[in-house]
């Protein structure tokens, strides 16, 4: 999710993956800080130990309101009253794209990256990639919330795989939020909708995380399906579609005390 980790304990984690199961692993994507920057970072791993990486800055920075502020329980530290901007530098818009697959290509952009027009849209417009993967920090992630509209919009047209994750932490700030003013009660069952998946022609799907658990496998599977183009010209089963297969709970059985569990 967005701003998991410094650059450099990134760039480790990908060349230790990398080195732990080669040829078994794909890709590696998470959320950083690099310097004054936010940023995604995506590796693409190598057979051979090789590790292909770019990092792409984020392009807007998040402004907090007041029903922001006092949902997330951060009202004690921010004034409600005043309008905050994240501090975090801005300088080149750049949109980066990697082929991930046969025929497949994949785009990973930084939470407001993901609903503004300018420079991410129109990219991924022209380019149409099988697969975007947002990195947020915010709510649970729902159908009708910012992130299902906009990835909603992406699947219609260009017909893109979008899968949106956000951070356990601010979920669990929204929830004791919710609690507390009565949303939710004490008995409702304890998951986050921690991820949003949607594809074309399908309706979104929550991807939820339950109580005790430390992480999600998620399955995709890949096929091919015909595409034409308005004048009836066909790319004759070309086009790679990634679909949701599954979701499974990850628990670790000796959680690090950081984990933070209860």
């Amino acid at each position: 999710m967005e701003l998991a980790l410094d650059l450099k304990t990134a760039q480790e984690v990908a060349r230790n993956l990398n080195n732990a199961f080669p040829g078994t692993m794909d890709l590696f994507i998470t959320g950083v800080v690099d310097g004054h920057y936010n940023a995604a970072y995506t590796a693409v791993l190598g057979t051979k130990g090789a590790v292909y990486e770019w990092v792409q800055r984020k392009h807007h920075r998040w402004r907090l309101d007041a029903g922001q502020i006092c949902r997330y329980g951060l009202a004690h530290v921010l004034d409600p009253g005043k309008t905050w901007w994240e501090d975090t530098e801005l300088h080149e818009r750049l949109v980066k794209s990697v082929v991930f697959h046969k025929g497949g290509a994949l785009n990973v952009l930084v939470c407001e990256d993901l609903a503004r027009i300018d420079p991410a849209q129109i990219f991924l417009r022209s380019l149409g990639p099988n697969l975007i993967v947002a990195l947020l920090l915010d709510g649970p992630q729902l159908e009708y919330r910012w992130p299902g509209q906009c990835a909603t919009v992406l699947a219609d047209d260009p017909g893109s795989s979008v899968l949106t994750l956000t951070s356990l932490g601010m979920l669990r700030r929204v929830d004791a939020s919710d609690r507390e003013s009565g949303i939710k009660k004490p008995s409702d069952p304890m998951e986050w909708n921690i991820a949003l998946w949607k594809e074309a022609g399908k309706r979104a799907r929550p991807v939820r995380l339950r109580s005790g658990a430390h992480g999600l496998l998620l399955t995709l599977s890949f096929s091919h399906e015909e595409q034409k183009t308005l004048d009836r010209r066909s790319d004759h089963g070309t086009t790679l579609r990634v679909s949701f297969a599954q979701s499974r709970q990850v628990i670790h059985p000796n959680p690090p005390d950081w984990v933070g569990w209860g």
